[in-house]
């Protein structure tokens, strides 16, 4: 029988050498954020092995996606990954090599995190509540209900959310606000009562079910 040694194999060095974010600036919560990694081989060695960037906002995995065909000696390849963006401080991270598919010099320098620009809160409070008819109400006359619904805080939000409507502290319905809010928006949301003999009082309370991180959550509601 015949040995040979065979030639060294030199291995790549997978790095994540950016991170980088678009829109740039401005960021709102509910926006789609685009988080760009550039991974580059450092190494002395190509490899053409298909392996994961992992992307990572708050230590939270967000998903990974694929680099395909590895990466030769100096190569970089930009690879990216969408997150939608909530209010806060924020880091995102990018991790080459997830699972250490491919065998490198330095299994210690996978990573880079970025600190992300703070995302300002949005603030929801119902400002009025109107009725039409409004007045000389009849038994049985169906009441149009409207909320002005107004984002009172300094940051935006385009997340759907839902103005909730009772009358006597029952629910009567609720009713989507597409699109959210802007910094100073209004929007009115309206809900259909069918009268009843009495006093009674109307509710409307912005973001039914806290869908949205608000700079101030105890002010949703109103009462009429």
């Amino acid at each position: 029988e015949l040995s040979q040694v065979l030639s060294q194999v030199p291995a790549a060095d997978l790095v994540i050498t950016a991170v980088t974010w678009l829109p740039s600036a401005n960021i709102s919560d509910g926006q789609q954020i685009t988080l760009t990694a550039a991974v580059k081989n450092i190494g002395t060695g190509d490899t053409s092995r298909n392996f994961y960037v992992r992307f990572e906002v708050d230590d939270t995995y967000i998903d990974h996606q694929l680099v395909s065909g590895g990466l030769a000696v100096n190569e970089t390849k930009q690879i990216s990954q969408t997150w939608t963006a909530s209010p806060g401080s924020h880091n995102a991270k990018a991790i080459a090599d997830e699972g250490n598919a491919v065998a490198e010099s330095n299994e210690a320098n996978n990573q880079l995190s970025q600190v992300l620009p703070q995302v300002t809160a949005s603030d929801l409070t119902i400002t009025a509540i109107t009725w039409l008819p409004s007045g000389n109400i009849s038994d049985g006359q169906p009441v149009t209900l409207t909320a002005s619904v107004q984002n009172i805080g300094t940051g935006a939000t385009s997340r759907d959310f839902y103005v909730r409507f009772e009358v006597d502290g029952a629910n009567i319905g609720h009713q989507l606000v597409s699109g959210g809010l802007t910094a100073g928006q209004t929007k009115l949301a309206s809900q259909v009562w069918t009268a009843s003999p009495g006093s009674h009082t109307a509710k409307a309370i912005a973001d039914e079910g806290n869908v949205i991180t608000e700079s101030n959550e105890a002010n949703n509601q109103l009462s009429q």
